[in-house]
């Protein structure tokens, strides 16, 4: 679970990207981001619903989409927000259809957003991992991979 706005998620993606890339090739291996509004702000929502737009419109854009959202997001309150259009904009940039577009302004998944906030966000600190469905304490990228690919052989 990740909410663009926070630190730690942010964080997490960028030394981990790579790693997830690696183990997102590994037979057996399924990976799931939920993207939550874990701040509970109004921005944090938009952002969350703008991801499954993109991820519904083509999971190859997604993955660039994701790493901008990160790289745009304010992560403190004391910031203005991602403007629906700038939201747009970014997911044009990498590579996401009019559809996409619709579904940002539209607010498509807002729903999904709230339900899996609701059921997430006071779980654990973000971002949150599951291996085998456990919360996974994360250690260093190294360690993940070795982790996932243990978890692999041992199913």
């Amino acid at each position: 679970m990740e909410d663009y706005l926070c630190e730690n998620c942010a964080e997490f993606a960028q030394q981990y990207r790579s790693v997830l890339r690696e183990v997102a090739s590994v037979p057996g291996v399924v990976l799931e981001f939920v993207p939550i509004a874990g701040s509970g702000t109004e921005d944090a929502r938009r952002v969350a619903n703008a991801s499954l737009c993109v991820a519904a419109d083509t999971l190859e854009n997604w993955v660039a989409y994701r790493t901008a959202l990160f790289a745009a997001a304010p992560l403190s309150t004391s910031h203005d927000g991602l403007t629906d259009d700038r939201l747009v904009e970014i997911a044009h940039t990498t590579g996401a259809s009019h559809a996409a577009a619709e579904c940002i302004l539209g607010q498509s998944f807002i729903d999904d957003v709230d339900a899996n906030t609701l059921d997430w966000v006071n779980e654990q600190d973000l971002p949150l991992v599951l291996l085998d469905g456990s919360p996974y304490p994360l250690q260093t990228p190294d360690v993940f991979a070795e982790d996932v690919r243990d978890a692999v052989r041992d199913s």
